[in-house]
C-alpha cells in the first residue's frame, strides 16, 4: 500500500489503525522487520519442540550411565585378575648371572 492508495481514507486514522495493528502483533511475539508508513512486514520464528530433543537425552542418558557403571566394574575385573609375570634371576655354576 503506497501513499497514493491511502488518498481517499484520513491519513491519521490510518497511521492510528496500523500503529495499534502494529501494538497488537507485537504482543502477540511477532517482530517488525519493516515499517514504512502505512505498510508493515513482521515476522515470528517457528515454536520449538521440546519434546524430541528431551526424548533422546534421556535415551542417551539410559543407555551410556548403565555403561558408565558397568565400565568401571569391568576394569576392577581385569584389575584384580590380572596375570603376573614370573622371572627367574640366579647364579649358574660358573658365577654368571641368569634370567628366565
Amino acid at each position: 500500500m503506497s501513499d497514493e492508495s491511502v488518498e481517499g481514507v484520513d491519513r491519521k486514522k490510518a497511521k492510528e489503525l496500523i500503529k495499534s495493528t502494529l501494538v497488537n502483533e507485537v504482543a502477540n511475539g511477532w517482530h517488525i522487520e519493516i515499517e514504512n508508513g502505512y505498510e508493515a512486514v513482521l515476522s515470528k520464528k517457528k515454536p520449538f519442540n521440546w519434546i524430541p530433543h528431551l526424548v533422546v537425552i534421556l535415551l542417551g542418558i539410559f543407555l551410556f550411565i548403565p555403561l558408565a557403571i558397568f565400565w568401571p566394574l569391568v576394569m576392577i575385573v581385569v584389575a584384580v585378575s590380572r596375570g603376573t609375570s614370573t622371572k627367574r634371576i640366579w647364579i649358574d655354576d660358573e658365577g654368571k648371572l641368569q634370567t628366565y
